[in-house]
């Protein structure tokens, strides 16, 4: 639900209905506390676990096709403003994860439960921890020691 409910306040901004798309994001952050902006550039298969319940996504950033964004997740600025996340394809984002300033994400990454992300992180890898750290999958670790 809370994916169309996105997507249609993203409809509503493309097509200057800002006042609709404001009722929109309320009603979202009324009923399950997520604040996602209509104005994020959120692609259409992208999906909110448990109805994004707590999920926050600051305006400017991406979050490409195919990505699972779990609960409690803050997509966002850092303070002073240094940017916003971009995230690629496929990507699996775990509970309470924050993913904060220009950060750009590759495709098929894992980011771990709280994990905070302040670092590029490269496709197919993962991220876990507070500062996040790189987990390369297991062939690329033994290429890297030879």
């Amino acid at each position: 639900m809370i994916s169309e409910l996105v997507h249609s306040a993203q409809f509503c901004y493309r097509h200057r209905l800002r006042f609709l798309a404001t009722l929109i994001e309320k009603f979202m952050i009324a009923t399950c506390s997520a604040h996602i902006s209509g104005r994020a550039d959120i692609a259409k298969n992208v999906s909110f676990s448990h109805g994004g319940i707590g999920v926050i996504v600051n305006p400017a950033s991406s979050i490409g096709e195919g990505t699972i964004i779990s609960p409690h997740v803050v997509i966002g600025n850092r303070f002073p403003h240094k940017g916003c996340p971009q995230i690629g394809k496929h990507v699996y984002v775990g509970v309470g994860a924050k993913i904060l300033g220009g950060v750009k994400i590759g495709d098929n990454v894992k980011i771990g439960a709280n994990a905070v992300v302040i670092s590029d992180i490269p496709a197919n890898c993962s991220a876990v921890g507070i500062p996040a750290k790189i987990l390369y999958p297991k062939n690329d670790v033994v290429k890297a020691k030879k």
